[in-house]
């Protein structure tokens, strides 16, 4: 699937998909339309990575 489908079938916007192609933070809206899109659940699609300060 291009980001273009993506785009149209999540229904987000140009911006948004721009965010998150380059790991920009995105709302929890995005990646929930995101998921209805692909029918997959939010950890099928994505990692929590908890930053460490130095």
């Amino acid at each position: 699937m291009k980001k273009k489908d993506l785009e149209e079938a999540a229904g987000i916007t140009h911006y948004q998909m721009y965010k998150l192609a380059n790991d920009k933070d995105i709302t929890t809206d995005v990646i929930g339309a995101i998921c209805t899109a692909l029918e997959v659940e939010p950890n099928d699609i994505m990692d929590f990575i908890q930053e460490i300060d130095k």
